[in-house]
């Protein structure tokens, strides 16, 4: 198994997190599947570890696939927001994450940084409307 720093082309880590990349042939699968992604450690030592259990957890057939925004917000929205009273608000915010942050982006590659540029235009809207209201 393969836990590494993703670099760019100058050889620079791109991010503190380690990642992991493997392949396995999980209980009852007919061949062997892919697995990577963040392993949500600074430490290469943590990053192992956290490694190791995702190993253990693929071979049993217990680790599924990395779940994209699209799936996470359609989830959500079945399992806790579609009969509350705030349904309709709930399903614009939901398809607002899945524009800003990408419907085939997987939950797991998603960085602080992607969070605040997609923030910051809400941000500013947000913004000027409060600076509007207290104008008035």
């Amino acid at each position: 198994m393969s836990v590494y720093l993703p670099r760019d082309k100058t050889g620079k880590p791109k991010t503190r997190v380690y990642q992991y990349d493997f392949r396995i042939k999980p209980k009852g699968a007919k061949e062997s599947q892919r697995f990577f992604g963040s392993t949500g450690q600074a430490t290469i030592r943590a990053a192992e570890r956290v490694g190791t259990r995702l190993k253990e957890l693929a071979k049993l057939g217990q680790l599924s696939h990395a779940m994209t925004v699209g799936e996470a917000c359609q989830k959500y929205w079945d399992q806790r927001m579609k009969h509350t009273r705030s349904a309709k608000d709930q399903a614009t915010n939901l398809e607002v994450i899945s524009t800003y942050l990408g419907a085939d982006t997987l939950v797991i590659d998603i960085t602080p940084e992607m969070i605040a540029d997609a923030a910051a235009p809400r941000l500013g809207h947000v913004n000027s409307t409060d600076a509007l209201a207290r104008s008035s």
